[in-house]
C-alpha cells in the first residue's frame, strides 16, 4: 500500500498539468454535488415549519373556459365569504408578495417580504420565537404600522439580539417607521405568487425577511391583490375542497357578473413546494441511470 502511494505521488509530480486537472475537476464535481444536495434537502427532504403542512392548500384563480392567461389573484369579496361558507376549509388568508428596503445609517439593505392577513399565522400554523404575531386591531383597515421580522434579517442586521422587538425600523416607502413586535422562527419560505412570478426579485425558494398587516379596504372589496392560502379541517380532502370551491365560486359569478369566468383551482402547497426541487431531481436521476452499467 505505501509502495502504491509513493508510486502515485511520484507520476502526480512528474505531470502537474494531469495533477492540476484532476483536482479541479475533483473540486468541481465536489462543490456541484454539495450545492445540489443543500437544495433537494432544504427544498424537497425538509419539511415546511408549518403545523401540519399537508393541510394547507393554494387557491389560484383559473378560466372557466379552460384556456390559458396570465395568472390573477382573487378578491377579498371572494375569499373571505368561503371559509363561512365551507365545510372543507377550516380558515384561510390572504397574502401578496413585497420587495422593499431596510434603511439603516450604514445604508440600504433589499428584503424581499409578504404582506398578509389577520388570520395568515393561525392558518400556517406558525409562532414567533420572541414576541408576537399581529393583532386583532392591527390587522384592521387601515393596518397598523408593525412589522415581524425574520429569523435571517434578524441574525444578520440586529445581531439576534431580542431587544430589537418593541424597537421601530425605517422602511423604505414608510412615513412611519413600523415597530418590531416579533420574530419567525429559521426557515420559512414564501408562498407561492404566480402574479408576481416575473418580478425581478422574486424568488420562492428565498426565506421571508418580513411580514407586514394588510386589511381589505371596505369600499374596494373587489379589488383582486390577494393570493390565497386555506387550512383543511380534520378528515377533508383536496378533492372535497375543490368540488366546493367549484361551487362557491359559481354561485358567486351568478350573483355578481364581475366574477363570471373563473374558478378556483386548489393544489396542496407541499406539492408545490416539491415542484423545483423535482425538476433537480429528475435529471439527476438520468444521469444516474446512465452511470450505469449496461449488460451485453
Amino acid at each position: 500500500m505505501l509502495d502504491d502511494v509513493r508510486f502515485g505521488w511520484r507520476k502526480l509530480r512528474q505531470e502537474p498539468s494531469f495533477t492540476a486537472i484532476a483536482v479541479l475537476t475533483l473540486a468541481l464535481g465536489i462543490g456541484a454535488t454539495s450545492a445540489v444536495f443543500s437544495l433537494v434537502q432544504g427544498v424537497l427532504l425538509t419539511p415546511p415549519p408549518y403545523r401540519e403542512p399537508g393541510q394547507l392548500v393554494l387557491v389560484q384563480r383559473a378560466r372557466t373556459d379552460g384556456q390559458a392567461g396570465p395568472p390573477q389573484r382573487w378578491s377579498a369579496a371572494q375569499w373571505q365569504e368561503w371559509p363561512r361558507d365551507s365545510k372543507s376549509f377550516e380558515a384561510m388568508a390572504g397574502y401578496a408578495w413585497s420587495f422593499n428596503f431596510l434603511v439603516s445609517d450604514e445604508g440600504s439593505e433589499s428584503l424581499e417580504g409578504m404582506f398578509v392577513s389577520k388570520d395568515f399565522f393561525k392558518v400556517l400554523g406558525l409562532e414567533p420565537l420572541h414576541g408576537r404575531t399581529f393583532s386583532e386591531s392591527e390587522t384592521a383597515f387601515p393596518a397598523g404600522q408593525v412589522i415581524v421580522l425574520g429569523y435571517d434579517v434578524w441574525q444578520r442586521k440586529f445581531g439576534g439580539d431580542p431587544k430589537i422587538v418593541g424597537t421601530p425600523v425605517r422602511i423604505s416607502r414608510r412615513q412611519t417607521p413600523p415597530i418590531v413586535i416579533g420574530i419567525m422562527p429559521p426557515g420559512i419560505r414564501f408562498l407561492p405568487s404566480p402574479t408576481t412570478a416575473q418580478e425581478p426579485n422574486y424568488n420562492v425558494n428565498a426565506q421571508v425577511d418580513f411580514w407586514m398587516p394588510a386589511a381589505p379596504n371596505p369600499e374596494r372589496l373587489k379589488q383582486a391583490n390577494w393570493d390565497v392560502v386555506g387550512r383543511l379541517r380534520s378528515g377533508a380532502t383536496i378533492d372535497q375542497a375543490r368540488a366546493e370551491l367549484t361551487v362557491l365560486t359559481a354561485r358567486q359569478a351568478q350573483a355578481d357578473k364581475e366574477f363570471d369566468g373563473f374558478t378556483a383551482q386548489a393544489q396542496p402547497l407541499t406539492d408545490d413546494f416539491n415542484r423545483d426541487a423535482g425538476r433537480i431531481l429528475l435529471p439527476l436521476f438520468g444521469a444516474a441511470a446512465e452511470c450505469v452499467p449496461r449488460r451485453g
